[in-house]
């Protein structure tokens, strides 16, 4: 039941972002919509003021501003601020026509469409990446299960140092196959400390895209070092791909 969970975590995230942008929409919607009752015009920033709260622990501020209505000159104060605004400032309010001196600022209205959108953002490029890694792993549970499988012989495995993840660097896989081509696995985040130069090794071969591959260094988890059986259920998100001789790589063990 937790298997199938995860695998559709990334339908979770997708429709939170969804719902979140939806959210977003409505009340920008709302805000954009000219205020029944209300007029608008510039005010000016006469005076920001900080006050430490009671806690000790932050600070709260309040804007003075100034406005004319109908050749009134009227003093009020926001229900908002931003580390933006400066004295002497305009700004765009609404006033309400029957009672000038209710106000509300127009940007403070936009502000709950702007996290809320932002989050429904967040959300989806999570689901986006969560989607992806899945649809990697469905590919290369396709290649192992039906793609042509030759032998190959590993020429280097490769340890990014510069690049960490959850406390692990990057392997790559260098393979030459018996049919005389370089196959090339990187971005593995599982421990491939226990394959060495000279290795045999399976890759997996597409049966209608030569190109595409997988190595499937799995199998030789399974008869390895103990230290890697917590790693043999796991799946990273390698590439496969070939590459000329020539081509260098960071580290060689």
């Amino acid at each position: 039941m937790k298997k199938t969970s995860n695998r559709f975590g990334w339908l979770v995230v997708l429709l939170a972002g969804v719902v979140f942008l939806a959210i977003a929409v409505v009340l920008y919607s709302s805000a954009s919509k000219t205020k029944t009752g209300y007029g608008k015009t510039e005010a000016t920033i006469e005076k920001i003021t900080q006050t430490q709260n009671s806690s000790g622990n932050g600070y709260s501020y309040e804007v003075y501003i100034t406005y004319e209505v109908d050749g009134t000159k009227y003093e009020n104060t926001l229900n908002y601020y931003s580390s933006s605004m400066n004295k002497g400032d305009s700004i765009e309010i609404y006033y309400n026509l029957i009672n000038p001196n209710s106000i509300e600022y127009s940007k403070g209205d936009y502000m709950g469409s702007y996290i809320t959108g932002g989050v429904g953002v967040i959300c989806l490029v999570i689901g986006g990446c969560m989607l992806g890694s899945d649809i990697k792993k469905k590919s290369r549970a396709k290649l192992v299960k039906t793609g042509n499988k030759i032998q190959g012989t590993i020429e280097a495995v490769d340890v990014n140092m510069n690049t960490t993840m959850n406390g692990r660097h990057p392997y790559s896989l260098t393979v030459k196959g018996t049919d005389g081509k370089e196959y090339v696995q990187k971005s593995i985040y599982d421990n491939l400390s226990f394959l060495k130069k000279g290795d045999q090794i399976s890759v997996c071969l597409d049966k209608v895209k030569g190109d595409k591959y997988y190595i499937d260094y799995k199998d030789n988890m399974k008869t390895g070092d103990s230290i890697n059986n917590e790693y043999i259920n796991q799946t990273s998100d390698d590439d496969g791909d070939i590459k000329s001789e020539s081509e260098g790589n960071n580290s060689s063990r």
